[in-house]
């Protein structure tokens, strides 16, 4: 039985390269359509990229990214262009709520993205345990398995057993 392994779970920082792609398309976007819609539009579509950015993205990545993109959207896109300052209190309304509603987009996705990893750790753990019932369940003399069992028991609850 010593050839089952637990593994810890990773980040898979294979995705960060689709995330950067996800936000270079929203902004590819943004600044195509520039002219025929107006800036509600544009700010729903920087929206729509942070959330599938937040898909690929840790947490810390897609704070940081969501908070330098709405910066840039008020510099390139909001009236007086070229500065941070905000005429019109509907504008600085706008940037607030586009911020506070990416902020909430990628902590539900990290949420989801945690829950998901915890219960795959779980259905393995639940597996492995279920391959020691059937191999105590079978066993002629099942105290042999002792050791080997309090070890495994050990590395899932990551205690002394």
């Amino acid at each position: 039985m010593n050839s089952i392994l637990i593994v810890p779970c990773s980040p898979k920082k294979s995705s960060y390269w689709l995330g950067g792609t996800v936000w270079l398309a929203g902004w590819v976007a943004i600044y195509a359509l520039d002219k025929h819609l107006d800036v509600n539009n544009l700010a729903m579509l920087l929206v729509l990229a942070s959330a599938l950015a937040a898909v690929c993205l840790p947490w810390l990545a897609s704070a940081f990214l969501t908070i330098i993109f709405v910066l840039a959207f008020n510099w390139f896109f909001i009236a007086p262009y070229g500065t941070f300052t905000v005429d019109f209190h509907q504008h600085s309304l706008l940037l607030l709520v586009m911020l506070v509603v990416n902020l909430i987009v990628i902590s539900l996705m990290n949420i989801l993205r945690l829950q998901s990893e915890r219960a795959l750790r779980h259905a393995g753990e639940a597996d492995i345990l279920r391959q020691w019932s059937d191999l105590l369940l079978e066993s002629s003399k099942p105290q042999e398995h002792l050791q080997e069992l309090q070890e495994l028991l050990a590395q899932l609850s990551s205690r002394n057993v």
